[in-house]
């Protein structure tokens, strides 16, 4: 049961000036940071599955490594979007500091 008690939420200001070419090389910067995170997790990935000593029994063949290599892929996306102490964020840092942004 929902009750309507008439009040509304405090809507919470933000930051609309994004359009800025500073704010928009900053969201580019991040961007490109995240994106180097997660090829650089998608290769170690890689290099981890790579020690796995394959069998005959368990071996899916072609099929598998493609859907290993897929898989890989999403983990990398989702490991460089978690987690504030990121090697994006420390990219960011450093980059930025050279960009003057």
């Amino acid at each position: 049961m929902v009750v309507n008690t008439g009040t509304q939420l405090p809507v919470q200001k933000t930051n609309m000036n994004t359009s800025t070419p500073e704010a928009l090389a900053q969201a580019r910067l991040k961007k490109q940071c995240r994106e180097f995170e997660s090829v650089f997790y998608n290769s170690m990935l890689k290099a981890m599955r790579k020690t796995i000593i394959k069998t005959d029994l368990f071996d899916g063949g072609k099929g598998e490594e493609i859907y290993t290599s897929m898989l890989d892929e999403e983990y990398a996306k989702i490991m460089s979007k978690n987690g504030n102490d990121s090697l994006a964020n420390a990219l960011y840092n450093q980059l930025k500091k050279h960009e003057n942004i």
